[in-house]
């Protein structure tokens, strides 16, 4: 990796939004914004409603790690009683889509343990253009 870039967020529900502005503004000109800023959109989301971040006093930590041909971009959650997985839901279902449409717009993606609680990431492919 040649940047690295990371911030940490109040588990609060409107921090998602500055994460999203965060992961936008450091992405200009790169590529995938749209498709990352989305995806970030949804992780940092999980982790204020799913996991010990989103309790009074909580964090997340959002990094984002670029190479020449890529971009992984890491939300990391205080930890929850379960793994983060992907599971089938029915559009009839008011959640459980966010690690759906992680794998639908990220290249990869991945669990990982981290030392404060769990680490998910997703890598993009840099836009050619």
């Amino acid at each position: 990796m040649f940047a690295h870039w990371f911030r940490a967020f109040p588990g609060r529900p409107e921090q998602v939004a500055e994460a999203r502005r965060f992961v936008a503004a450091l992405l200009q000109g790169w590529g995938s914004v749209d498709d990352a800023v989305l995806v970030v959109s949804e992780l940092a989301a999980n982790a204020v409603n799913h996991t010990v971040s989103g309790a009074e006093g909580g964090r997340f930590l959002v990094s984002v790690n670029f190479s020449p041909d890529h971009v992984r971009i890491a939300v990391e959650d205080q930890g929850a009683p379960s793994i983060p997985r992907l599971k089938e839901a029915s559009m009839r279902d008011e959640g459980g889509r966010g690690l759906v449409l992680v794998s639908a717009y990220a290249k990869d993606w991945g669990v990982e343990p981290s030392p404060h609680g769990t680490a998910v990431w997703a890598d993009f492919v840099r836009d050619p253009s």
